[in-house]
């Protein structure tokens, strides 16, 4: 089982209206997959995808 968003979709738009930054780290209950988004300078953005084996 992967990580699941339980409210929906666009994740990083809904943290990014309450605190101004789409930043974000989410891990499975089993430690298993790890989802994760970042603002950098200049506009960047990194987007984060991994499951551990």
């Amino acid at each position: 089982m992967g990580v699941t968003d339980p409210v929906g979709e666009h994740l990083p738009s809904r943290i990014a209206a309450v605190t101004g930054s789409p930043e974000f780290l989410a891990v499975s209950m089993a430690g298993h997959h790890l989802r994760a988004a970042s603002a950098e300078e200049d506009d960047y953005y990194w987007v984060v995808q991994h499951e551990f084996s």
